[in-house]
């Protein structure tokens, strides 16, 4: 910490002031005749500036700045290096386009010292979740108690380094006040339970009022750790979003990029999830993105309608495949019954296990109008015929045999197994995810309780 804090007390008295012209030089190999500086838009990078291969190899970029800022450098979005400008007039990128992970940047003492806290910040995360997982499974009450004193001792650190850097480094400050956690054992205040804490509290040393946060990437990823924690913890949704739009209403309407990001973090983190809150938040950032940044809103757009088509009362698109015979079998053969699609395969353990009690509910409502439509993701015919056969699928199959590269796995979204859709006579989407329980409360609702033998 010592060597960070010397570093940034150097130049501290510079970050006052605006920059005019910072000088890039990249001595960058296979990228071709040009390159490109990008920034990131709350959901992807945006192309900012380009500059062409000089005659001795180099390219040279001449930014204009406000102040530190984080660019990324490279020849394609996927194919950059992250640098975080600061005071220096000057820095150089050295690497290749093609391992941009590996690439050196010299001349930026203030990157460098980026670098160094964010790998510090790691560590204490590491840390915690150490002890955490200490406290929980600790094989004794001495060994909890000590891992709940070095808690506490792990706290104060966190925050002598947030109020040393706000000294030497008032940018570098807001990163480390996004990932500024207290734990609840230690400042659990007049909070009942600690998922109330952790909502109201995870963000407690940022104040988004301050326009250093506003463009700051850092934002996206706080809010994408924030609303992945919320989710993975299956908190009711109405609580996420409480949580959530408590936060967003303390960044201005005016902080654009600040709101930008943290919308960006969300919807990302709710797109992984598959989360039925990512509409909400996906439209809000359209509505505030389409002027200012169409192509980012734009991007956003194309997958808010791509999920939706999947919502209940949606139609379920259509599809063809071929059966064991090879023999082309569409979705919509099967109009005027209740479908279930079924996405497995035969070296799926969950799904095989979950065969006898799906072939159960096929006897029990098939002659009612219940159907079944196996999509399987295999790729070897001998197998998935196989696995038919043994687990008694007397049901409708179909294949393109190109495992996770099914064409209608990949049209459904579908990026784990099992998974079930349940389309009704006409076409539209009645339920998803029906497995077990779920699934013959489901048919009960729809065809009544089968009758005792």
């Amino acid at each position: 910490m010592n060597k960070i804090l010397t570093i940034l007390i150097c130049f501290s008295v510079s970050l006052l002031h605006a920059q005019e012209q910072v000088q890039l030089t990249a001595k960058m190999t296979d990228c071709g005749n040009e390159i490109e500086v990008f920034e990131f838009r709350g959901v992807g990078l945006m192309p900012i500036q380009k500059t062409t291969i000089d005659t001795e190899g180099k390219y040279e970029i001449s930014l204009a700045t406000e102040g530190p800022k984080m660019i990324y450098v490279g020849k394609a979005p996927n194919k950059v290096v992250p640098v975080m400008i600061g005071p220096e007039k000057a820095f150089e990128i050295s690497g290749s386009c093609k391992t941009p992970k590996r690439a050196k940047i010299s001349g930026s003492a203030f990157n460098g010292a980026y670098i160094s806290l964010k790998n510090q910040v790691n560590r204490m995360k590491r840390d915690n979740n150490l002890l955490m997982t200490r406290i929980v499974r600790g094989k004794s009450q001495e060994d909890k108690d000590k891992a709940t004193a070095e808690l506490k001792v792990l706290d104060e650190k966190k925050v002598k380094l947030l109020d040393s850097l706000r000294q030497a480094s008032p940018y570098l400050a807001k990163y480390l006040a996004l990932n500024t956690y207290l734990s609840f054992a230690h400042n659990q205040g007049n909070y009942n339970n600690e998922l109330e804490y952790f909502g109201n509290e995870f963000f407690s040393f940022a104040d988004f009022k301050d326009e250093s946060y506003n463009g700051l990437p850092l934002v996206f990823d706080a809010f994408y750790e924030y609303t992945n924690t919320l989710l993975s913890v299956r908190v009711p949704k109405n609580v996420v979003s409480q949580f959530l739009d408590r936060y967003l209403m303390m960044i201005p309407a005016e902080s654009t990029g600040t709101r930008q990001n943290a919308l960006g973090g969300i919807i990302r983190s709710m797109e992984k999830n598959k989360s039925d809150l990512y509409a909400k938040y996906a439209k809000l950032f359209i509505n505030e993105n389409k002027v200012s940044s169409p192509r980012m809103a734009a991007s956003v757009q194309q997958k808010l309608a791509q999920l939706t088509q999947f919502e209940v009362g949606r139609v379920a698109p259509d599809f063809t495949q071929q059966t064991i015979e090879g023999e082309d079998f569409k979705l919509s053969d099967l109009r005027g019954k209740y479908v279930l699609i079924d996405f497995w395969a035969s070296w799926c353990g969950p799904c095989r296990r979950e065969n006898p009690n799906v072939v159960r509910m096929y006897k029990q409502y098939h002659e009612k109008g219940f159907e079944i439509l196996g999509v399987s993701l295999d790729r070897s015919k001998d197998r998935w015929v196989q696995a038919i056969e043994k687990d008694g699928l007397t049901w409708p199959h179909v294949s393109d045999l190109k495992g996770w590269s099914n064409a209608v796995a990949k049209q459904y979204g579908i990026t784990s197994i099992p998974k079930t859709m349940l389309i009704g006579p006409e076409g539209k989407i009645v339920a998803k995810n029906l497995r077990g329980p779920s699934l013959e409360a489901k048919l009960v609702e729809l065809f009544g309780a089968p009758k005792k033998p």
